[in-house]
């Protein structure tokens, strides 16, 4: 059961759930559907062109590999369009190194769930996410 607190904190936030795999999509947007504003889910070819589309998304949900590009080069161009949209990495790997650069590149910690992962998982990183923000 999600406490008062979050659910006050997340009932206007956008997020954005980026993966290739159309599961994972179909979960987050369970999990998050009667928590958020709203929730968008994308495989991940065109992540840039639905962050434009949306534009009000706090928080962007992004796998660390995706099919069609890396989540390096997505967190670069993200960051550079919309340094105000937070960043939550999920991955079913061991990515320590992926998640060092991408602190590194970004300038500031990246959130990491990892799969799989619980309703209480996804939204414990975006509550942290959101509440760690300026």
């Amino acid at each position: 059961m999600i406490d008062e607190n979050k659910q006050q904190l997340l009932a206007s936030k956008s997020i954005l759930v980026v993966d290739d795999n159309p599961d994972i999509c179909e979960l987050c947007r369970e999990y998050l559907k009667p928590l958020v504003g709203s929730v968008t889910t994308n495989n991940g070819t065109d992540v840039i062109e639905t962050l434009e589309a949306v534009r009000d998304s706090d928080v962007l949900v992004l796998d660390v590999m995706l099919e069609q590009t890396d989540c390096v080069s997505y967190c670069r161009a993200i960051d550079a369009l919309f340094p105000d949209v937070r960043i939550i990495i999920i991955t079913g790997y061991e990515c320590d190194d992926i998640l060092k650069m991408l602190s590194g590149v970004l300038g500031k910690e990246v959130c990491v769930v990892k799969k799989p992962f619980t309703a209480d998982d996804l939204v414990e990183a975006i509550t942290t996410t959101i509440s760690a923000s300026p």
